[in-house]
């Protein structure tokens, strides 16, 4: 299999088919010291890769329409608008009679070329829905032509939707004699852009740093917004001793967003922010030399209504030291060898007893009665997993 990516500087227009639709780097557009500062970041964004859909309308006779004129740029709690000023002059619409959602939230610059408006997912009535899956983010694009006497004038009304995946995937590799952080933009699986850090202590852990199977390393795992509203909620972790994450050998140390026991994982935080915390001796039950983790997290949108915090409880601690590695398919714990063995000498001792039984039961019938069991000595080792 294979997955379709854009390169660097181009932005990915088709969240169904990644990687066919690509457009070159809107930042090219505007002058960057005519962009107010929020939304530079916004649109300069070569990783953002928006779904629009916006109301057909039928192309004029003299020129292009409204949805040839619009690009949409979806980033993380805003979205971006940039119309093609050739259109507004074509069709008499005024600048400053457009806005998203709301009248006050009209248009933020302008250029030669291009008009931009923008907004945020909690401002000029912007709506959020989000599931498991999926976030969705919908605004309108209107135009106020109240005050305008020209009665030709075209009215618009451009629904907006952006369409972001909930359900990432990202991995890091690291071994007992070099650890690093690894970011990884995650093309086709999501639109939110995952990180993962590493750190022994408060200090983020250099390369070429010997780790000991005593150390405790700190992962953090999230999206790289500052100032975000939205919550990472980390729902499996698994090490892997190669860098793919189908690997059927692994080892699974976070399961339904809790630790899996005796796994020497313990959970700081998760669902509270948009960097979800866990502490992890990777080394004390893994025992190759590189070591590939791979966590999935789901994007939240915490509401009044629902919480994205998880909660872990009777989650037992580890008891043994052992070195585990478990093949993929292996999901649920079975016996252990040590109660196997004990569940089998107790069924050998009944079986005996109800032979011994038997036999004596016989002989008095019969007058016979001379059965004298021998006492034997023997052992037996159990085997703890």
């Amino acid at each position: 299999s294979y997955q379709c990516s854009c390169n660097e500087g181009f932005a990915d227009l088709n969240s169904e088919r990644p990687g066919r639709n690509c457009e070159g780097n809107i930042g090219a557009m505007f002058s960057s010291t005519a962009m107010p500062h929020a939304s530079t970041a916004s649109v300069s964004n070569a990783h953002s890769s928006p779904h629009v859909t916006t109301l057909p309308l039928t192309k004029s006779s003299q020129g292009m329409s409204l949805k040839d004129a619009v690009r949409v740029f979806c980033e993380i709690e805003k979205i971006v608008i940039a119309i093609q000023k050739i259109f507004l002059q074509q069709e008499s619409i005024s600048e400053s009679a457009l806005y998203l959602g709301e009248p006050h939230c009209n248009v933020s610059f302008s250029n030669d070329t291009h008009v931009v408006l923008w907004t945020s997912w909690n401002r000029c009535g912007t709506k959020v829905q989000s599931n498991m899956t999926k976030t969705i983010v919908k605004t309108i694009l209107r135009n106020d032509n109240s005050s305008q006497k020209v009665i030709h004038n075209l009215k618009i009304v451009c629904p907006i939707h952006c369409v972001f995946q909930n359900n990432l995937l990202t991995s890091s590799g690291y071994s007992s004699e070099g650890v690093y952080t690894f970011f990884e933009d995650l093309h086709g699986s999501g639109y939110f852009i995952t990180e993962m850090q590493l750190f022994v202590g408060n200090s983020s852990v250099p390369q070429n740093f010997s780790v000991s199977a005593s150390d405790d390393i700190l992962i953090e795992v999230g999206i790289q917004k500052e100032d975000s509203n939205l919550k990472v909620v980390v729902t499996e972790c698994w090490a892997t001793p190669t860098s793919n994450s189908g690997d059927p050998l692994s080892f699974g140390f976070i399961n339904n967003s809790c630790p899996v026991p005796e796994a020497y994982t313990t959970m700081i935080e998760n669902g509270n922010s948009r960097k979800a915390q866990f502490k992890l001796k990777i080394f004390s039950f893994v025992n190759n030399s590189v070591v590939y983790l791979h966590c999935k997290i789901r994007i939240c949108v915490e509401t009044s209504e629902s919480t994205c915090r998880t909660s872990c409880q009777d989650v037992r601690s580890l008891k043994s030291g052992e070195i585990i590695m478990a093949t993929k398919n292996e999901k649920a714990p079975g016996l252990g060898i040590g109660s196997i063995i004990l569940i089998v000498i107790a069924v050998f001792v009944f079986v005996l007893g109800v032979v011994a039984l038997s036999v004596s039961q016989y002989q008095r019938k019969t007058g016979r009665y001379n059965f004298k069991i021998k006492s034997d000595n023997f052992s037996y080792q159990v085997f703890y997993d």
